[in-house]
């Protein structure tokens, strides 16, 4: 984690602080397009915009009708870095891979339902979700394997699918953006988040 991951942290933690009144959460369906985001230009301005929508999709994600084509066949799973919630985590990158051909799922994980806050659960719960969501877009998809995409932590989480929870067999290539391979608690910011009730019932998971 570097001075500019540590900024954006205390950037979103304030921004959740003010929005602890709650966002309006977005229906996923099992099948069809879910409601996505526009495209933003960096992960601030999605940031502020997913505080009053943090389960909005990014954009050209979650369309579970996609089906993969022969020069893509493997659908890309994108997995969220700390603290990031999908839409803010990709909310620009997502859109280029749905332009260049290829089926793209993005979800929350390792934070409570309808959060601003994600990937800020243990790793091994945090994995287990990513292996689920996985299943689900395998079988939407028809695929064989799918290639995931995870910045930050997100590069690290599939690490743990793939050495515990079955994800060898199931994920063609994983690219790591900046992965934090060792773990992180981002500067004492995770610890701090739990020593702030509003913001600890807020993320709605144990951090120890």
């Amino acid at each position: 984690m570097g001075v500019r991951a540590f900024g954006r942290g205390m950037v979103l933690l304030a921004a959740t602080v003010v929005a602890l009144g709650g966002g309006t959460a977005v229906a996923s369906g099992a099948t069809g397009k879910e409601p996505t985001g526009p495209v933003q230009p960096n992960i601030i301005a999605a940031a502020i915009y997913s505080v009053g929508q943090p389960t909005i999709a990014p954009p050209g994600a979650n369309d579970w009708n996609c089906k993969p084509s022969a020069e893509h066949p493997n659908p890309v799973l994108l997995s969220n870095g700390t603290t990031a919630n999908a839409y803010e985590n990709w909310a620009n990158l997502s859109q280029k891979l749905a332009n260049a051909g290829y089926c793209v799922f993005a979800g929350n994980f390792g934070g409570s339902p309808g959060a601003f806050l994600q990937t800020v659960g243990p790793v091994a719960g945090t994995a287990g979700q990513l292996a689920t969501f996985g299943d689900k877009i395998l079988k939407a998809t028809g695929a064989s394997k799918l290639d995931v995409v995870g910045h930050s932590q997100g590069g690290m989480n599939p690490r743990y699918w793939i050495k515990y929870l079955g994800g060898a067999s199931k994920i063609g290539k994983l690219i790591g953006l900046s992965p934090s391979n060792y773990g992180t608690n981002l500067f004492g910011l995770l610890t701090a988040i739990q020593a702030i009730p509003p913001a600890r019932d807020l993320v709605g998971v144990t951090l120890s």
